[in-house]
């Protein structure tokens, strides 16, 4: 069933499949310190076939690893995720230190976006939230492809994002990581109007179409992130006068 989804306090998806449409916070800890307002358990996140998707947080959040659970790439949906194309690199380089080679990872994780962006289908673009010029780019090049772009954010704390790094054995030194932390907040506190809005502000900001918000319970709840036209489940509002 579709949501009214309009809004940054909405309510639970009928059924559990969430339809983005501006500014969801499905952040269950929120919830749980008194400010969030319903049951807002998504099992499923349904968006258009052919969109951009930019999936976003601190390094350690866990974005490769929920990508990897919720998404499934195919022909019709392109996975760009920047660790993965690191991991590649660093079978190559050996020792080589990953600041030596970093600039041919950066080029290479462009490069694949650049050509997905160039075919039909969904492109999901893995992005560590301090390339602001980046996601620019990807919302004018779905404009340009007669899409849409939308971001979900995965919002956890400097602790659960270091702990994150230290279980995968690869991390970011400390002056990086409080360069990525600095502007990760500053990022949240500019969806701040949109968050404290409620309904009022049916956009989301950035030009993005839709801003979904998740934490660490938000994300294991999530099962699957579709891309379907029609959206799967999707049925017709009752009209006036209908049961």
């Amino acid at each position: 069933m579709e949501t009214d989804s309009a809004g940054a306090h909405t309510g639970a998806a009928t059924g559990g499949v969430l339809i983005p449409r501006s500014v969801h916070d499905l952040r269950e800890e929120r919830d749980r310190a008194g400010e969030g307002i319903g049951d807002r358990v998504v099992d499923v996140l349904a968006y258009p076939a052919s969109c951009v998707l930019v999936v976003t947080g601190l390094p350690g959040a866990g974005k490769s690893t929920l990508l990897a659970r919720v998404v499934t790439p195919g022909a019709g949906v392109a996975v760009l995720d920047a660790d993965l194309v690191r991991a590649r690199w660093a079978v190559r380089a050996g020792r080589i230190p990953y600041r030596v080679y970093r600039p041919l990872v950066r080029l290479s994780h462009y490069g694949e976006v650049a050509r997905a962006l160039r075919g039909p289908g969904a492109v999901v673009v893995h992005d560590s939230g301090r390339n602001p010029i980046l996601r620019r780019v990807l919302v004018l090049a779905a404009r340009r492809r007669g899409s849409s772009a939308h971001a979900l954010l995965l919002d956890v704390t400097a602790q659960q994002a270091l702990s994150g790094q230290r279980e995968r054995g690869r991390g970011v030194s400390t002056p990086v990581f409080a360069r990525h932390h600095r502007e990760w907040r500053e990022l949240l506190a500019r969806l701040s109007p949109w968050l404290d809005a409620g309904p009022t502000l049916a956009s989301a900001p950035g030009g993005f179409t839709s801003c979904v918000l998740l934490d660490r319970p938000a994300a294991g709840h999530l099962g699957r992130i579709v891309f379907a036209d029609p959206v799967p489940g999707q049925s017709r509002r009752p009209q006036s006068g209908e049961k």
